[in-house]
């Protein structure tokens, strides 16, 4: 892991034992769109990358963990990741109501300094994304 990252971004298969790792097709865009925001984010280690393109009107997104170390010192980190990753999706979707499109993301907490984790799985409308943060912290804070 880097440790200098505020938001890793993990594969679909972070919890096994593959030899590749298993990413959305949105991987890098979604890293590039953070790192234009201020916002370090990295993959989860060197470990080669297979590329999941899914061809669908929906945004499958990599799963975002936010430990709670970014959450104490920086706690706007996720909320600017979100709003970053929704203002992407609106602008790059021209032909159609970019509000409209469904998105599926899953947001990886740490919860306390314990070291425990809670997810959090979204499946709906970009506007949605804007509702994240407050369960994110509150999830957090448990």
């Amino acid at each position: 892991m880097n440790p200098q990252a505020q938001i890793l971004l993990l594969p679909r298969n972070y919890e096994s034992i593959d030899e590749h790792y298993l990413y959305d097709n949105t991987v890098y865009t979604i890293n590039k769109v953070l790192n234009q925001a201020g916002i370090n984010s990295a993959y989860l280690d060197d470990k080669p990358i297979q590329v999941l393109e899914l061809r669908n009107d929906n945004w499958f997104l990599p799963v975002l963990y936010i430990s709670y170390n970014v959450l104490i010192e920086n706690k706007e980190v996720y909320e600017v990741a979100l709003m970053a990753i929704k203002e992407y999706i609106i602008k790059s979707s021209p032909f159609t109501r970019g509000e409209d499109n469904t998105v599926e993301l899953k947001v990886i907490v740490e919860k306390s300094e314990d070291k425990t984790t809670k997810s959090i799985e979204y499946n709906g409308s970009i506007d949605g994304l804007s509702d994240l943060k407050d369960t994110i912290l509150r999830i957090a804070n448990e």
